[in-house]
């Protein structure tokens, strides 16, 4: 029998694999710190657009493997949409009731 409270064990549970989730990537990644890690100057002469922009672009040469990532997750990501709509799109055009989904 289900009771009232079984959402807070289900949140426990998914809070508890998500802390020893983190715990083995903080103890798995070798990275070095990133706080004696020295940025690029900005070049004062270009305009602020140009430099907030220039943070947001990607290289798809130089990293060809993230690239085709980034392709893959949003035709992922689209094909969920596209296949949400069409759910509730072919319910309402055909009157279908929840049940008969």
């Amino acid at each position: 029998a289900l009771s009232d409270r079984d959402h807070l064990l289900l949140y426990g549970l998914m809070n508890a694999f998500l802390v020893a989730c983190a715990a083995l990537v903080c103890v798995a990644a070798n990275e070095r710190p990133s706080v004696d890690l020295q940025l690029p100057e900005d070049d004062a002469a270009s305009p602020r657009s140009s430099r907030i922009l220039s943070r947001y672009t990607l290289d798809v040469r130089k990293h060809p493997s993230f690239s085709l990532l980034l392709l893959t997750k949003t035709l992922y990501c689209a094909a969920t949409v596209v296949k949400g709509f069409l759910l509730y799109f072919s319910k309402d055009t055909f009157q279908m009731a929840e049940a008969d989904a």
